[in-house]
């Protein structure tokens, strides 16, 4: 057996960890999260010539009550061409502990396969059962537990994207029933997805590359862990949407009370989707106190939620003003010509007023 290692191969740190399942290392240095060594499986599927390669594993997430179809065809299709996809339905048996299998196959998988659709990104006491969706669970696992795991999103049909993954771009799947050509035209581009990300690629929607936006979902789902309690303040933001004709809500308290875990749990539940931006002020962060980052990043934030906001972003005047160099020399300018005046040309949402939430923390 071959010494453990000290240090990462590829940025030399020697924050290190073993995964005992499969016997891999990973680096848990800032965003290296390298992985090497152990019994970590080719990142293709198996050749015609019938050698024995270890299958990489696919962990296939979905609302049973809208997307079973779909994922009992892409589970077979994905086998056929040689994963080995973990579907909770073939996975789970009688008697066993469901959220433990689904750990298990969480951190046995390489890849997460997320179908998206209104059961599987449900979430907040305005769901119909009253319960999250265990997908966002799933989800929130394979991004936030070391070592990440990547997760490629499905529009399995019409829904808004879940905060946590609204920079990731997606294969739509929504008209797979339509046709044959549909649903294999679909079926390729998430193939090539999947060997994309099995080489360590992140593919991002369009307007990502241009306006690269902070990614706060790690320092939210930071603050959110153990959240309880606190309905009556929710119910007061409510109502203060609902009701009140002011445009802006500040939330004040003393260092230490939770203001910011209120304020990630809110963004988690969105309730309605009525939570369409989010900018999170750190002390600790610097970068997210520059003006022009939060201006790009709400610009890209709002364009991931309203599709017409986002068709936008093709003008050339508005891609001047939003760019880097005219956001660091006039934020204020920038965000007046880059958001708010193309906003106005956007219809009125029929859910009503929608939240755009700013969030200063101090150390």
């Amino acid at each position: 057996m071959s010494d453990s290692p000290t240090t990462c191969p590829q940025c030399g740190s020697d924050e290190i960890a073993l995964i005992p399942k499969t016997s891999e290392w990973f680096c848990t240095a800032g965003d290296c999260n390298h992985r090497w060594g152990g019994d970590k499986p080719d990142s293709s599927a198996p050749d015609d010539e019938g050698q024995e390669k270890q299958k990489v594993k696919l962990f296939l997430s979905y609302g049973r009550r809208d997307t079973s179809d779909l994922a009992e065809r892409l589970c077979i299709d994905l086998a056929a061409v040689g994963y080995d996809v973990w579907q909770d339905t073939r996975e789970i048996t009688t008697g066993t502990s469901w959220q433990h299998e689904i750990v298990d196959g969480l951190r046995s998988a390489q890849l997460v396969i997320a179908l998206m659709s209104p059961h599987s990104v449900r979430c907040g006491p305005t769901c119909t059962d009253g319960v999250d969706s265990v997908c966002l669970g799933e989800i929130a696992y394979a991004l936030y537990n070391p070592p990440p795991i990547p997760v490629i999103p499905v529009m399995a049909q019409p829904c808004e994207a879940p905060l946590c993954i609204f920079h990731l771009d997606y294969t739509d799947l929504a008209s797979w029933q339509d046709s044959d050509d549909q649903y294999q035209h679909g079926l390729k581009r998430l193939l090539d997805g999947i060997q994309a990300a099995l080489k360590g690629e992140k593919r991002y929607r369009k307007w990502h590359q241009q306006l690269d936006p902070w990614d706060f979902a790690p320092f939210l789902y930071e603050k959110r862990q153990g959240f309880i309690g606190r309905e009556w303040l929710f119910e007061e933001l409510d109502t203060w949407r609902a009701a009140h004709r002011e445009s802006a809500l500040l939330i004040t308290g003393d260092p230490g009370t939770g203001k910011s875990a209120v304020v990630a749990e809110l963004v988690h539940r969105n309730p309605g989707g009525q939570v369409i931006a989010y900018h999170c002020c750190q002390a600790d962060a610097k970068e997210t106190l520059r003006p022009w980052r939060f201006v790009r990043s709400i610009a890209a934030m709002i364009a991931s939620k309203l599709p017409e906001y986002a068709a936008q972003l093709e003008n050339p005047n508005i891609q001047e003003a939003l760019s880097r160099e005219s956001c660091e020399r006039d934020a204020g300018s920038a965000f007046e010509r880059g958001v708010l005046t193309p906003l106005q040309a956007v219809p009125a949402p029929e859910e009503g007023v929608r939240y755009e939430w700013h969030l200063k923390c101090r150390k």
